[in-house]
């Protein structure tokens, strides 16, 4: 189907959308974008939006823009659109443009429509996503060390909050 069909009809725009839905939730996308957060996170643990901002950490943003625009421009070229159609589209279906879905209310399709991973196109969120992120991973590497070292002592590890002797 042409972009221009896509823009004017209901049941095309639904279609681009709901492929752009599942192509930013596939499992080939995200494994892409988990395996960029946990190569680069560590870096970015004390990162906050309110203090001074790296040069390191705009530039790791910039490669996940990056990394996101090639895959974006894949998925462009694969269903025969542009980026800027489908923001369009999503515009559009948000601001009420394109009627309702079997008589529900759209109000909201942005968020049910743009995936996380072209939201953390926006620098805050980055920042924010990859501080939890390296949070996450300290945690599992104290936690791993603390296995590992109730194992060499022989003590039972246990984070239930029981006591077992």
């Amino acid at each position: 189907m042409p972009p221009s069909e896509c823009k004017t009809s209901d049941d095309g725009t639904e279609s681009i959308l709901a492929k752009f839905a599942d192509w930013g939730t596939s499992p080939g996308l995200t494994d892409k974008i988990d395996d960029f957060i946990q190569e680069n996170c560590e870096s970015m643990k004390d990162a906050s939006i309110d203090g001074e901002q790296k040069l390191a950490w705009t530039s790791l943003h910039a490669d996940y823009v990056s990394m996101i625009e090639t895959e974006m421009e894949s998925f462009c070229k694969e269903h025969e659109t542009s980026g800027e159609e489908v923001f369009q589209m999503i515009a559009d279906v948000n601001a009420g443009n394109s009627g309702d879905r079997d008589g529900e209310e759209l109000d909201n399709i942005e968020d049910d429509f743009v995936p996380q991973v072209i939201k953390l196109c926006d620098y805050a969120q980055f920042l924010n996503a990859m501080r939890e992120a390296a949070m996450i991973c300290t945690n599992n590497r104290i936690a791993l060390e603390e296995e590992r070292r109730a194992e060499e002592e022989g003590t039972g590890f246990n984070l239930s909050g029981c006591y077992y002797p």
